[in-house]
């Protein structure tokens, strides 16, 4: 995927994103859902690798790790029996602030 050329993520959720938004009823409104998540990383030199907290760690006692963090944003994709469905449309590298 990397072999040829620089790849611009905000270019693959592009498609996505047009054709949830087409199945939507005209009066339907858009649900979207918002989540962090952290990438485990080695080494420090990684732009944005920062110690966190571990949100797999156990409640009584806090353990750092080194990892990226990502916000993801999924939106509710109408299905034929009434439910929905969760999609990613968007992926962001977010690092914490200094």
């Amino acid at each position: 995927m990397y072999s040829s050329q620089r790849v611009e993520p905000e270019k693959l959720f592009v498609p996505v994103r047009q054709t949830l938004i087409t199945r939507l009823v005209p009066q339907q409104p858009l649900v979207a859902a918002l989540d962090d998540t952290r990438l485990r990383k080695t080494g420090r030199k990684t732009h944005g690798v920062k110690y966190t907290r571990d949100p797999l760690g156990p409640a009584f006692h806090v353990n750092f790790i080194k990892a990226q963090r990502f916000i993801q944003i999924s939106m509710a994709a109408p299905a034929d029996n009434g439910m929905a469905r969760m999609v990613p449309i968007d992926f962001v590298h977010a690092p914490a602030a200094q």
